[in-house]
Protein backbone atom coordinates (compact mmCIF):
# COMPACT_ATOMS: atom_id res chain seq x y z
CA UNK A 1 0.00 0.00 0.00
CA UNK A 2 2.66 1.97 1.18
CA UNK A 3 4.79 1.17 -2.48
CA UNK A 4 1.68 2.55 -4.41
CA UNK A 5 0.96 5.83 -2.67
CA UNK A 6 4.79 6.40 -2.79
CA UNK A 7 4.82 5.57 -6.64
CA UNK A 8 1.50 7.83 -7.12
CA UNK A 9 3.28 10.62 -5.35
CA UNK A 10 6.26 10.07 -7.95
CA UNK A 11 4.20 10.26 -10.61
CA UNK A 12 2.31 13.39 -9.75
CA UNK A 13 5.67 15.13 -9.35
CA UNK A 14 6.72 14.10 -12.74
CA UNK A 15 3.64 15.47 -14.70
CA UNK A 16 3.43 18.65 -12.59
CA UNK A 17 7.25 19.35 -13.43
CA UNK A 18 6.29 18.45 -17.14
CA UNK A 19 3.45 20.57 -16.87
CA UNK A 20 6.04 23.70 -15.84
CA UNK A 21 8.98 23.42 -17.96
CA UNK A 22 7.23 22.37 -21.42
CA UNK A 23 4.94 25.19 -22.74
CA UNK A 24 1.66 24.19 -23.93
CA UNK A 25 1.29 23.42 -27.83
CA UNK A 26 -0.40 26.68 -29.80
CA UNK A 27 -2.83 25.74 -30.95
CA UNK A 28 -3.90 26.00 -34.69
CA UNK A 29 -4.89 29.67 -36.21
CA UNK A 30 -8.92 29.38 -37.22
CA UNK A 31 -9.30 29.64 -41.28
CA UNK A 32 -9.99 32.99 -42.64
CA UNK A 33 -12.74 33.77 -44.45
CA UNK A 34 -13.43 36.48 -46.56
CA UNK A 35 -17.39 37.38 -48.21
CA UNK A 36 -17.52 37.89 -51.70
CA UNK A 37 -18.34 41.81 -51.19
CA UNK A 38 -15.09 42.50 -49.63
CA UNK A 39 -13.26 45.20 -51.01
CA UNK A 40 -10.29 43.26 -52.25
CA UNK A 41 -11.89 41.19 -54.67
CA UNK A 42 -11.60 42.34 -58.46
CA UNK A 43 -14.78 41.16 -60.44
CA UNK A 44 -15.00 41.01 -64.24
CA UNK A 45 -17.88 40.12 -66.14
CA UNK A 46 -21.00 40.56 -65.14
CA UNK A 47 -22.70 39.36 -61.69
CA UNK A 48 -25.22 39.74 -60.13
CA UNK A 49 -24.91 41.06 -56.07
CA UNK A 50 -27.97 41.87 -54.60
CA UNK A 51 -27.73 38.82 -52.28
CA UNK A 52 -24.53 39.86 -50.50
CA UNK A 53 -23.99 36.24 -49.12
CA UNK A 54 -23.41 35.00 -52.58
CA UNK A 55 -22.53 36.82 -55.83
CA UNK A 56 -24.04 35.14 -58.73
CA UNK A 57 -22.03 35.07 -62.28
CA UNK A 58 -24.23 35.14 -65.66
CA UNK A 59 -23.01 34.54 -69.25
CA UNK A 60 -19.54 33.02 -70.11
CA UNK A 61 -15.99 34.05 -68.51
CA UNK A 62 -17.39 35.58 -65.83
CA UNK A 63 -14.28 35.82 -62.65
CA UNK A 64 -13.06 37.02 -60.20
CA UNK A 65 -9.25 38.04 -59.06
CA UNK A 66 -7.83 37.73 -55.35
CA UNK A 67 -4.41 38.87 -54.25
CA UNK A 68 -3.73 36.90 -50.76
CA UNK A 69 -0.92 35.78 -48.59
CA UNK A 70 -0.43 32.12 -46.90
CA UNK A 71 -0.23 28.70 -48.24
CA UNK A 72 -3.61 27.80 -49.29
CA UNK A 73 -6.88 28.65 -50.42
CA UNK A 74 -10.35 27.25 -51.07
CA UNK A 75 -13.53 28.75 -52.43
CA UNK A 76 -16.84 28.66 -50.73
CA UNK A 77 -19.35 27.66 -53.51
CA UNK A 78 -23.77 27.20 -53.31
CA UNK A 79 -23.19 24.28 -56.66
CA UNK A 80 -20.91 22.86 -58.67
CA UNK A 81 -20.04 24.60 -61.71
CA UNK A 82 -17.60 24.38 -64.79
CA UNK A 83 -14.40 26.51 -64.09
CA UNK A 84 -10.88 27.67 -64.81
CA UNK A 85 -8.83 28.11 -61.82
CA UNK A 86 -4.93 29.89 -62.33
CA UNK A 87 -3.27 30.65 -59.62
CA UNK A 88 0.54 32.95 -59.61
CA UNK A 89 -0.53 32.90 -63.39
CA UNK A 90 0.00 29.45 -64.13
CA UNK A 91 -2.13 27.70 -66.77
CA UNK A 92 -5.75 26.86 -66.08
CA UNK A 93 -6.48 24.10 -63.89
CA UNK A 94 -10.43 22.89 -65.73
CA UNK A 95 -12.62 21.80 -62.80
CA UNK A 96 -16.00 20.65 -64.58
CA UNK A 97 -19.64 19.90 -63.21
CA UNK A 98 -18.97 16.52 -62.10
CA UNK A 99 -15.78 17.28 -59.84
CA UNK A 100 -17.77 19.27 -57.62
CA UNK A 101 -20.53 16.38 -56.38
CA UNK A 102 -17.66 15.51 -53.59
CA UNK A 103 -17.80 19.27 -52.13
CA UNK A 104 -18.34 18.70 -48.33
CA UNK A 105 -21.48 20.40 -47.41
CA UNK A 106 -21.76 22.98 -43.91
CA UNK A 107 -24.97 23.92 -42.26
CA UNK A 108 -27.01 21.18 -44.35
CA UNK A 109 -27.69 24.63 -46.58
CA UNK A 110 -25.45 23.11 -49.60
CA UNK A 111 -22.89 25.46 -49.09
CA UNK A 112 -19.15 23.28 -50.20
CA UNK A 113 -15.95 24.02 -49.91
CA UNK A 114 -13.50 22.81 -52.79
CA UNK A 115 -9.87 23.37 -51.88
CA UNK A 116 -7.71 24.67 -54.81
CA UNK A 117 -4.36 23.15 -53.21
CA UNK A 118 -4.69 20.25 -52.47
CA UNK A 119 -1.41 18.56 -53.88
CA UNK A 120 0.93 20.51 -51.63
CA UNK A 121 0.32 24.06 -49.99
CA UNK A 122 1.90 27.30 -51.53
CA UNK A 123 5.29 28.84 -51.08
CA UNK A 124 4.60 30.92 -48.18
CA UNK A 125 4.40 34.79 -49.45
CA UNK A 126 1.83 36.67 -52.30
CA UNK A 127 0.20 34.76 -54.40
CA UNK A 128 -2.48 35.65 -57.07
CA UNK A 129 -5.81 34.26 -58.08
CA UNK A 130 -8.46 33.99 -61.18
CA UNK A 131 -11.53 31.91 -60.90
CA UNK A 132 -13.89 31.71 -64.10
CA UNK A 133 -16.66 29.90 -65.50
CA UNK A 134 -16.29 28.46 -68.49
CA UNK A 135 -19.16 29.01 -70.58
CA UNK A 136 -22.62 31.33 -70.96
CA UNK A 137 -24.55 28.34 -69.72
CA UNK A 138 -22.56 28.06 -66.32
CA UNK A 139 -23.50 29.95 -63.05
CA UNK A 140 -21.01 30.77 -60.02
CA UNK A 141 -22.78 31.00 -56.73
CA UNK A 142 -19.38 32.72 -55.02
CA UNK A 143 -19.77 32.54 -50.92
CA UNK A 144 -16.16 33.71 -50.55
CA UNK A 145 -12.75 32.64 -49.60
CA UNK A 146 -11.06 30.19 -47.10
CA UNK A 147 -7.36 31.17 -46.22
CA UNK A 148 -4.90 30.56 -43.66
CA UNK A 149 -5.84 31.95 -40.40
CA UNK A 150 -2.81 33.97 -40.34
CA UNK A 151 -3.53 35.20 -44.25
CA UNK A 152 -4.57 38.54 -45.55
CA UNK A 153 -6.44 39.54 -48.43
CA UNK A 154 -4.75 42.50 -50.55
CA UNK A 155 -6.01 44.94 -53.21
CA UNK A 156 -6.39 42.50 -56.87
CA UNK A 157 -4.59 44.13 -59.18
CA UNK A 158 -7.14 45.19 -62.20
CA UNK A 159 -6.16 46.55 -65.58
CA UNK A 160 -7.64 49.60 -66.76
CA UNK A 161 -7.86 48.00 -70.10
CA UNK A 162 -11.21 45.99 -70.54
CA UNK A 163 -13.01 44.01 -73.76
CA UNK A 164 -16.37 43.37 -74.54
CA UNK A 165 -17.24 40.34 -76.74
CA UNK A 166 -20.29 39.80 -77.82
CA UNK A 167 -21.64 36.32 -80.02
CA UNK A 168 -22.37 32.84 -80.39
CA UNK A 169 -20.93 29.34 -79.81
CA UNK A 170 -17.44 30.84 -81.55
CA UNK A 171 -17.12 33.06 -78.71
CA UNK A 172 -18.80 31.30 -76.18
CA UNK A 173 -15.98 28.29 -75.68
CA UNK A 174 -13.93 28.41 -72.92
CA UNK A 175 -10.73 27.93 -75.39
CA UNK A 176 -12.22 30.72 -77.34
CA UNK A 177 -10.26 34.00 -79.01
CA UNK A 178 -12.15 36.25 -76.50
CA UNK A 179 -10.21 34.46 -73.77
CA UNK A 180 -6.84 34.30 -75.21
CA UNK A 181 -6.92 37.96 -77.14
CA UNK A 182 -7.73 39.58 -73.44
CA UNK A 183 -5.34 37.34 -71.39
CA UNK A 184 -2.42 38.79 -74.09
CA UNK A 185 -3.38 42.34 -73.83
CA UNK A 186 -3.44 42.02 -70.21
CA UNK A 187 -7.25 43.78 -70.54
CA UNK A 188 -9.92 42.50 -68.65
CA UNK A 189 -13.17 40.86 -70.35
CA UNK A 190 -16.40 40.70 -70.46
CA UNK A 191 -18.15 37.46 -72.89
CA UNK A 192 -21.69 38.09 -73.40
CA UNK A 193 -22.38 34.84 -75.62
CA UNK A 194 -23.40 31.43 -75.83
CA UNK A 195 -24.33 28.45 -78.15
CA UNK A 196 -26.75 28.69 -80.57
CA UNK A 197 -27.34 32.57 -80.19
CA UNK A 198 -28.89 34.04 -83.10
CA UNK A 199 -28.94 38.22 -84.25
CA UNK A 200 -32.56 38.21 -85.03
CA UNK A 201 -35.75 36.89 -83.22
CA UNK A 202 -37.09 35.51 -86.67
CA UNK A 203 -33.68 33.05 -86.83
CA UNK A 204 -34.82 31.18 -83.46
CA UNK A 205 -38.74 31.69 -82.99
CA UNK A 206 -37.98 31.10 -78.93
CA UNK A 207 -39.11 34.65 -78.75
CA UNK A 208 -35.59 35.89 -77.43
CA UNK A 209 -32.21 36.48 -79.42
CA UNK A 210 -29.29 38.51 -78.93
CA UNK A 211 -31.02 41.71 -79.95
CA UNK A 212 -32.81 41.53 -76.84
CA UNK A 213 -30.49 39.21 -74.36
CA UNK A 214 -27.59 41.53 -74.42
CA UNK A 215 -29.20 44.16 -72.33
CA UNK A 216 -30.18 41.70 -69.93
CA UNK A 217 -28.56 40.22 -66.35
CA UNK A 218 -28.46 36.93 -67.94
CA UNK A 219 -29.39 34.46 -70.72
CA UNK A 220 -32.70 34.11 -69.30
CA UNK A 221 -33.56 37.97 -69.90
CA UNK A 222 -35.66 38.08 -66.97
CA UNK A 223 -34.23 40.80 -65.18
CA UNK A 224 -32.23 44.19 -67.03
CA UNK A 225 -28.47 44.73 -66.92
CA UNK A 226 -27.41 47.65 -65.08
CA UNK A 227 -24.39 49.27 -67.03
CA UNK A 228 -21.89 50.26 -64.69
CA UNK A 229 -21.27 53.89 -65.87
CA UNK A 230 -17.45 53.21 -64.01
CA UNK A 231 -16.61 50.42 -65.91
CA UNK A 232 -17.32 51.12 -69.76
CA UNK A 233 -15.09 48.61 -72.03
CA UNK A 234 -12.72 50.09 -74.61
CA UNK A 235 -13.55 48.08 -77.12
CA UNK A 236 -16.97 45.92 -78.17
CA UNK A 237 -16.22 43.27 -80.29
CA UNK A 238 -19.51 42.04 -81.71
CA UNK A 239 -19.21 38.17 -83.67
CA UNK A 240 -22.66 37.53 -84.47
CA UNK A 241 -24.78 36.46 -87.62
CA UNK A 242 -23.81 32.37 -87.97
CA UNK A 243 -27.04 31.33 -86.66
CA UNK A 244 -28.84 33.74 -88.65
CA UNK A 245 -28.37 31.68 -91.84
CA UNK A 246 -31.83 31.54 -93.18
CA UNK A 247 -33.20 35.01 -92.27
CA UNK A 248 -33.54 37.22 -94.90
CA UNK A 249 -31.02 39.47 -95.58
CA UNK A 250 -32.83 42.55 -95.04
CA UNK A 251 -34.34 41.48 -91.78
CA UNK A 252 -30.31 40.90 -90.28
CA UNK A 253 -28.94 43.95 -91.78
CA UNK A 254 -31.85 45.77 -90.33
CA UNK A 255 -31.21 44.35 -87.21
CA UNK A 256 -27.49 44.80 -87.29
CA UNK A 257 -28.18 48.62 -87.38
CA UNK A 258 -30.80 48.62 -84.72
CA UNK A 259 -28.32 46.33 -82.32
CA UNK A 260 -25.70 48.56 -82.65
CA UNK A 261 -27.56 51.84 -82.38
CA UNK A 262 -28.70 50.54 -78.97
CA UNK A 263 -25.07 48.92 -77.88
CA UNK A 264 -23.44 52.75 -78.45
CA UNK A 265 -26.52 54.19 -76.61
CA UNK A 266 -25.52 52.11 -73.44
CA UNK A 267 -21.73 52.35 -73.95
CA UNK A 268 -21.06 56.34 -75.07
Amino acid sequence: MLFKKIMVFCLSLFVSAGMVGMPAAAAPAANAVFTPGDANIGYAGRWDRSDASRYVSHWARAYFKARFTGTTVKLKLGGPVNLGVSIDGAPETIYEYNDWYDVPKEDGGGTGVYDLTPAAPLAPGEHTLIVSTLDGYDKMYFKGLVLDGDAALLPAVMSEDSIEFIGDSITNEYRSYAWKVSRELGAENTTDAFAGVPLCNESWGYGVDMGDLYFKLDRDGTTDWTFPPAREPDVIVINLGTNDRDTAAETVLADYITFLRNVRLRNP
